[in-house]
């Protein structure tokens, strides 16, 4: 909300629209990695980091952050996928309870 200026309306319009964008983000960064576009695995963590500290989620965008370190150092990032995915879909479970606080 201190991000948006208190804006309930509008962080009403980002929580869905992450919820519905997003909720498979970790999916399609397997995905991609597994065709060998890390390129594509990269931007994608880059955008959930985003994403994560515009929501006010700083666990799922430090995920994020140790997620795009990884690919980026052409790391194996096996752990590191699956602490974001947890962290992503703990974020996603939490929306609808965000959502109708926020009415």
């Amino acid at each position: 909300m201190k991000r948006l200026n208190g804006n309930r309306g509008l962080y009403r319009k980002v929580l869905d629209a992450f919820g519905q964008k997003c909720a498979n983000a970790d999916a399609e960064i397997t995905t991609a990695l597994q065709q060998g576009d890390v390129e594509l695995a990269e931007r994608l963590a880059h955008t959930l980091k985003g994403n994560g500290g515009n929501l006010g989620a700083k666990r799922l965008q430090q995920a994020a952050l140790a997620l795009e370190s990884a690919i980026k150092g052409r790391q194996a990032c096996k752990e590191e996928l699956e602490r974001f995915s947890a962290e992503l879909q703990r974020v996603i479970a939490a929306i609808p309870a965000l959502l109708r606080r926020l009415e």
